[in-house]
C-alpha cells in the first residue's frame, strides 16, 4: 500500500515511540541481553504487524542499534568488546529483519484475503438485488443505481450502444457528453475497465458491458470502490442483468403473439363458417332459379352474371382465408413438382363460368421445366389473375396463357425458374402501378401487403393482387405486372424450376 509522506513520519514517530518505550521497560526491570532481546523481538513483530513492512524494517534497525546501545557492553556505545556479543546482535538483527517480513506478508495475505472476502460480498449482494429480491424486470436505471449503490459510488453512469452508437441512457452526478469520452469508448472497444479523467480529484473508471457479444456498453463508476477486477465483475453481472430484462420483454412480447395468433385461428373458423354459410345457400338458390329459367328468358342473362359474381366472390374469401392461414402458420406449403399445363388445366377448370364465352390460348415453351411449388396455392394465384384479366378485357377478346423457362444458360444449364404469363387485351396498367410492384419487389422488407390502386382506376389493383403477392412469396417465387405490346397488360408469376436429383431421373427412366 503507497503511503503518503505524512504518515511515513507518523509510523517512523510510532515505532521511535515504541522502540524507546521498549527501552525503558527492559532498564526499569533491569534486564539481561537475552530477555532484552526477547522484548525488542515483539516490539518489531507488534509494529510490523499493525503498520506494515515499512515500520517494521524501521523497527528492526532501531531495536539493534538500543539493543546494542544499552544492552550489551561497553554499555553507552556503539562498539561491542566480546566477540560473542557480535554474533548475539548479528542473530537479533537478522532474526528481527526475517521476522517483520514475514509478519508483513503474512499481512499484506491477510488484508488482500479480506479484500476478496468484501468483494465476493458486493457481487453477492449484488447479484442478488439485480436477480433474485423481485421477479419484476427492473428498469435500466434501477439495475444501474442499484450496482453504483454496491460500489459504494455516489456518482455515475450507463452508456449502451444501439445501432454502432455510444448512447447515455442514464446518468446521476455525470452528464450525457460522458458517451463521448475517449475511455468509454475504448473501455467498450477492447472490454477492459479504462481510467477516465478524474472529476474534482476523485477517481472514475468505466467498466464494460457485454456478453457474448449480444450487449455491448460501459458502466462510469465515480469514486466508491475501485478495484478494477471487482468493476469488470460488477460489470459482467450488470450487463447480464441487462440482458435478462430483454429476454423477458421479448418472451412476453412472444407470448402476446401466440395469444393472438390463437385468436386469429378461433377468428379464422368463425369467418369461415359464416362467410360460406351464406354463400352456399345463394349457390343452391341460384342453381334452382336457373333451372326453372327458360334460355329465352332476359332473366336468365341476370341469373348469370349473378352466379359469376357470386363464383368470385366464394374465390376471394376461399384466397382470403388461405392468405390468413399462411400468415398464421396454420398453412405450410407443400413443394412437388408438376407441369405448368397441369397448372392451367386446373385454373381453367375453375372458371368455367368466366371462360365460358372467351378464347383462352395456352404456350408452353418446349424446353419449359416443371415446376417446383405449391399446386393449389398456385392455381388460386393463376385463377386470380385469369379472372382480373377477364373482367377487364373486352367482351369475347382473347387471354394468352404462356409458361417459359428462364435463368439458365441455353444448351449449358437448365433453366431456374419458370415464368407463368396471363395476359390480356384489356386497357393497360395504371400510371404508377408497375413501378410499386418494382419497387416492392427490390425491398425485401416490404409488406406483403402492398397499397394498391383502388379497383375503379383500371381494375387492376386492390385487395386481389395483394393476395396473389403473399400467395406467390410464400410458394418461394414473386410476381411482377407489365404492359404488353400491342395494348392491354402481362401479369408474371415467377416461380422456382424443379431441379431432378440423378437418382429421380433413373426412376422416371424404369
Amino acid at each position: 500500500m503507497q503511503r503518503s509522506p505524512g504518515q511515513r513520519s507518523l509510523t517512523v514517530f510510532l515505532v521511535l515511540a515504541a522502540v524507546a518505550g521498549t527501552t525503558l521497560v527492559g532498564r526499569l526491570a533491569g534486564a539481561n541481553a537475552i530477555t532484552a532481546g526477547f522484548l525488542y523481538l515483539l516490539a518489531v513483530l507488534f509494529l510490523t504487524l499493525h503498520r506494515g513492512l515499512f515500520a517494521g524494517a524501521v523497527a528492526s534497525i532501531s531495536c539493534t542499534l538500543t539493543f546494542n546501545y544499552f544492552f550489551l557492553p561497553p554499555l553507552h556505545t556503539l562498539t561491542i568488546a566480546e566477540p560473542a556479543n557480535w554474533a548475539a546482535l548479528a542473530a537479533f538483527g537478522i532474526t528481527a529483519v526475517v521476522t517483520g517480513r514475514l509478519v508483513a506478508a503474512e499481512r499484506h495475505r491477510a488484508e488482500e484475503a479480506e479484500a476478496k472476502r468484501r468483494d465476493t460480498q458486493t457481487l453477492y449482494d449484488l447479484c442478488f438485488g439485480l436477480f433474485t429480491a423481485t421477479n419484476r424486470p427492473g428498469r435500466l436505471d434501477e439495475a444501474a443505481a442499484h450496482t453504483l449503490a454496491a460500489l459504494g459510488a455516489a456518482r455515475g453512469g450507463l452508456v449502451l450502444v444501439e445501432e454502432g452508437r455510444a448512447r447515455s441512457v442514464w446518468a446521476t452526478g455525470e452528464t450525457e457528453a460522458m458517451a463521448a469520452e475517449a475511455g468509454v469508448r475504448r473501455a467498450i472497444a477492447s472490454e477492459q475497465v479504462v481510467e477516465l479523467e478524474p472529476a474534482g480529484g476523485i477517481r472514475r473508471l468505466a467498466a464494460p458491458l457485454a456478453v457474448g457479444g449480444r450487449l455491448s456498453g460501459a458502466l462510469v463508476v465515480t469514486g466508491g470502490r475501485t478495484d478494477p477486477e471487482l468493476l469488470a465483475s460488477a460489470g459482467r453481472l450488470l450487463a447480464l442483468a441487462i440482458e435478462r430484462d430483454h429476454l423477458i420483454e421479448q418472451s412476453t412480447r412472444s407470448e402476446a403473439l401466440a395469444a393472438s395468433d390463437r385468436l386469429k385461428t378461433a377468428l379464422l373458423r368463425a369467418v369461415s363458417h359464416d362467410l360460406r354459410s351464406p354463400l352456399t345457400a345463394m349457390a343452391i338458390g341460384l342453381e334452382a332459379l336457373l333451372r326453372n329459367t327458360p334460355e329465352s328468358s332476359p332473366d336468365r342473362i341476370r341469373l348469370l352474371v349473378v352466379a359469376r359474381e357470386r363464383e368470385r366472390l366464394g374465390r376471394r374469401v376461399d384466397q382470403l382465408l388461405t392468405a390468413a392461414r399462411l400468415e398464421a402458420g396454420l398453412l405450410r406449403p407443400h413443394f412437388e413438382p408438376i407441369p405448368a399445363a397441369e397448372l392451367f388445366r386446373a385454373a381453367r377448370e375453375n372458371l368455367e363460368l368466366v371462360l365460358s364465352d372467351r378464347k383462352v390460348e395456352i404456350e408452353i415453351a418446349r424446353d419449359c421445366p416443371e415446376l417446383a411449388t405449391d399446386a393449389a396455392l398456385v392455381v388460386e394465384v393463376l385463377v386470380n389473375l385469369i379472372e382480373n384479366a377477364a373482367r377487364v378485357s373486352p367482351p369475347h377478346s382473347e387471354l394468352r396463357l404462356s409458361a417459359v423457362g428462364e435463368g439458365g444458360d441455353t444448351g449449358v444449364r437448365a433453366p431456374t425458374s419458370v415464368v407463368l404469363e396471363v395476359a390480356d387485351r384489356g386497357p393497360g396498367l395504371p400510371a404508377g402501378l408497375a413501378e410499386q410492384f418494382a419497387a416492392s419487389t427490390s425491398d425485401r422488407s416490404a409488406s406483403t401487403s402492398l397499397p394498391l390502386p383502388r379497383l375503379s382506376e383500371g381494375g387492376r389493383g386492390g385487395l386481389g393482387l395483394a393476395i396473389v403477392r403473399q400467395l406467390a412469396a410464400a410458394c418461394g417465387g414473386s410476381f411482377d405486372l407489365r404492359d404488353r405490346a400491342g395494348g392491354g397488360a402481362a401479369a408474371r408469376l415467377i416461380l422456382p424450376a424443379f431441379r431432378p436429383e440423378p437418382g429421380d431421373l433413373e426412376e422416371r427412366e424404369e
